[in-house]
């Protein structure tokens, strides 16, 4: 598996476990048309952003965002994880 799988995989686990899959996947989604502007304005509130998140964590945040097929990867694993087709361990449920 590529390594942004699996940190996009770690990541969605993370969300869902927060209580916060469906909200990410609504922002994701709505994010979506605009993913060009959303990712400039990002990148011009980087000094301001750097005070409450770390470098390397906005960082990935961004690189997410700059390319549909991880935007769209990451709203079908938190889909998965909140309909319970993936079990929140990462394994696909039995009979599944």
């Amino acid at each position: 598996m590529e390594r942004w799988k699996e940190e996009l995989d770690r990541f969605a686990l993370r969300l869902h476990r927060m209580g916060l899959g469906t909200v990410a996947m609504f922002i994701l989604e709505s994010m979506k048309p605009l993913s060009g502007v959303f990712l400039n304005l990002g990148v011009f509130g980087r000094p301001f952003v750097d005070l409450f998140v770390p470098t390397d964590i906005y960082n990935r945040l961004l690189e997410v965002l700059e390319d549909r097929d991880k935007v769209e990867y990451l709203i079908d694993k938190l889909e998965e994880l909140e309909d319970g087709t993936l079990v929140a361990d990462g394994s696909d449920r039995p009979g599944n």
